[in-house]
């Protein structure tokens, strides 16, 4: 019974140690996980911090190519403008004299 006692006791002891040897393991690749984590979101981010500069960047080049492609529209406009109503000017009194 004795013996019968003492195998029992060390089957559960066995199953203890390695359950503790488990444990050990799991928290092992618990904290490898977790500085994976951290690591993984500084460098998220970092990466989105480089996005918000970049686009940043890139609107304001839009923004200014967009003004200077406005300003050169309306210069545009402005010289047809000018030459239409000047040959109008000369135009028209022309017509008038001749009608």
């Amino acid at each position: 019974m004795t013996e019968s006692k003492d195998n029992i006791f060390e089957y559960l002891k066995h199953f203890t140690d390695h359950k503790e040897e488990t444990d050990r393991e799991l928290i092992q690749i618990e904290t490898r996980l977790e500085g994976r984590i951290t690591e993984i979101k500084t460098d998220l981010k970092e990466d989105i911090m480089q996005v918000k500069t970049d686009l940043e960047k890139d609107i304001r080049e839009v923004k200014t190519d967009l003004k200077d492609d406005i300003k050169d529209k309306v210069s545009g406009l402005r010289w047809f403008i000018g030459t239409t109503v000047a040959t109008a000017a000369i135009i028209v009194p022309l017509i008038l004299k001749y009608l």
